[in-house]
């Protein structure tokens, strides 16, 4: 599985031209230190163009990176329910889209 990221790195800046290159299924966002509803106004109003085209041509799930992701607790549970929620939506649609034609 691709995350454009390495297991044990900080996290980096990564241009959205970047991300399209790797051909993702999906964008799941998770802003750190920025609460859900602080997420989608900085992604509404100060995103690029390039990532604003990116979100409305794939499934884009943004999760509070600051309470279900980062801190340890019942609400890291709530994010990783949320993360299989959206990665399970995907392979859906996946199946959905691929499924044989029925011949009568």
């Amino acid at each position: 599985l691709e995350v454009g990221a390495r297991a044990g790195s900080h996290s980096v800046v990564q241009r959205w031209q970047k991300i399209r290159a790797r051909a993702p299924d999906l964008i799941m966002v998770q802003l750190c230190g920025m609460s859900l509803e602080r997420g989608r106004r900085k992604l509404a109003t100060g995103s690029d163009p390039d990532a604003l085209t990116l979100f409305g041509e794939l499934p884009t799930w943004l999760l509070d990176g600051n309470a279900c992701t980062s801190r340890p607790g019942r609400r890291v549970v709530e994010g990783a329910d949320r993360i299989q929620a959206a990665f399970e939506e995907v392979l859906a649609q996946a199946e959905t889209k691929q499924a044989p034609e029925s011949v009568a």
